[in-house]
């Protein structure tokens, strides 16, 4: 009998274990921006980004733009905390900031700045998941008074 009862055990326990591995496996990572910012040129654009993930130490959100069919990473912050932080060598150097909410500031808009913004999100096991924010620039519009 107790043998059985081990076996039992044995069987929830790998049970158990099997279902919550297959969770993690199976849990996605759901991001979240807004399809389409506009922005009047040398203003300033935020780009949020909000996700969904399970609890994991190494999540992190990083955003890119994508010039020539290539993508460049432009800002980058853990989600535990910390500093966003931006990347050196691209043109949005000096011009981008990342909140404590995940969003990306872009000040002042060029109107070279009209381009794809991708929100990434990796968060470890669960995988990465990405959105699209299409950042539109417009020159301002002269009017003339009669």
């Amino acid at each position: 009998m107790d043998g059985i009862v081990t076996f039992g055990r044995t069987s929830l326990l790998c049970t158990l274990l099997l279902c919550f591995s297959l969770q993690v496996c199976w849990a996605v990572v759901t991001v979240t921006v807004t399809p389409k910012v506009e922005v009047i040129k040398g203003e300033s654009a935020s780009l949020p980004c909000t996700f969904k993930i399970p609890p994991s130490s190494n999540n992190i959100v990083e955003w890119f733009i994508e010039e020539g069919g290539t993508r460049k990473r432009v800002a980058f912050r853990s989600v535990s905390g910390g500093e966003g932080k931006s990347d050196e060598g691209t043109r949005l150097s000096d011009r981008v900031t990342m909140g404590r909410d995940f969003s990306l500031t872009i000040s002042p808009v060029a109107v070279e700045d009209q381009l794809p913004f991708y929100c990434q999100v990796t968060a470890g096991p669960a995988g990465v998941g990405e959105a699209i924010t299409q950042l539109k620039v417009f020159c301002e519009l002269l009017t003339t008074e009669l």
